[in-house]
């Protein structure tokens, strides 16, 4: 059971990490989520109490994926010629 919940794991944190370089933020959402379920199924297994350095390495990658989902790009942030004052 442990070993194919590790190979899920695995194989969602990879979807994830190719989803953060080209994917849109539903997908990104989606990928994440599933990366939850089965960081959550890892634990219920007992298998972070042994490896605790690979957990710590799969929620950075939670983590980063949250700032980078919700950050738009500069372009969209930057502020447009339509906000000149004119006297």
């Amino acid at each position: 059971m442990t070993i194919m919940a590790q190979a899920k794991l695995k194989h969602r944190s990879e979807q994830l990490q190719t989803l953060l370089l080209k994917g849109n933020s539903i997908q990104i959402i989606a990928a994440r989520e599933l990366l939850r379920l089965s960081l959550v199924e890892m634990h219920e297994l007992g298998h972070w109490r042994e490896y605790p350095d690979k957990f710590q390495a799969y929620m950075r990658l939670y983590r980063t994926s949250a700032t980078l989902m919700f950050n738009p790009p500069a372009s969209m942030s930057a502020p447009g010629k339509t906000d000149q004052c004119i006297p």
